[in-house]
């Protein structure tokens, strides 16, 4: 699954991460078992600081 981040969308980075996974999860492009990239990771990939993934994370 690729996540991205539209840094032109109004809706916060958080939210479009959280909204992308919950659709990778209904188009089972994500399943149980499967890990997520790591905070530090998926911040460094998409350039965002690593408290704004944390707060995506746990609100998932």
């Amino acid at each position: 699954m690729r996540v991205t981040i539209n840094i032109d969308d109004p809706e916060p980075a958080f939210a479009q991460l959280i909204a992308q996974i919950k659709q990778g999860v209904l188009a089972k492009q994500v399943v149980p078992g499967d890990a997520l990239p790591s905070i530090r990771q998926l911040a460094q990939d998409l350039s965002l600081n690593p408290k704004t993934v944390a707060k995506a994370y746990r609100m998932l």
